[in-house]
């Protein structure tokens, strides 16, 4: 399989579930200034691997980073999808914090409540954690129900 054009991130939180959209488990998306809510993610620089593109667009979106899980290769003809979960932002641990508690960056970004924070790429408006589509003004909210589907079903190859 030729290497992809883009590559998006499907980020979900390593203290929850992945679930089907809507049923409990959230997603991130970032809300760009001029397409509105979608995945985070890019092209690849140089010489980067896929991985390497898919880590460097997340953290320049949202400040997360975390354990890669797997790829979907087969969702977008040029571009692949990698599930990411997600474990510190801004270098603070996202495990293990109840939800009633926000954890604060130091820019008083809260990191685990369903509210929104802001980063530092000019491209993105903000951040935020969804357990269902918001409006999409570029992309089909069918495509966020497919994903969650995909991810809550991922099984580990053996």
């Amino acid at each position: 399989m030729p290497e992809p054009e883009f590559v998006l991130a499907w980020v979900t939180l390593a203290d929850e579930a992945a679930t089907p959209e809507g049923e409990g488990g959230r997603f991130l998306l970032v809300r760009n200034k001029t397409r509105g809510w979608e995945l985070p993610g890019g092209t690849r620089e140089n010489d980067e691997t896929p991985r390497q593109t898919l880590f460097r667009e997340l953290f320049e979106e949202t400040g997360i980073s975390g354990r890669f899980i797997c790829w979907n290769k087969k969702f977008y003809p040029k571009g692949w999808v990698g599930w990411v979960i997600a474990d510190e932002l801004f270098g603070k641990s996202l495990s293990n914090i109840p939800n009633t508690q926000n954890m604060q960056n130091d820019k008083n970004t809260p990191a685990k409540e369903l509210e929104s924070w802001k980063v530092s790429d000019s491209g993105v408006v903000e951040a935020k954690w969804h357990t269902e589509s918001p409006e999409m003004y570029t992309w089909d909210a069918n495509e966020i129900t497919v994903l969650a589907k995909w991810a809550a079903e991922w099984t580990p190859k053996e």
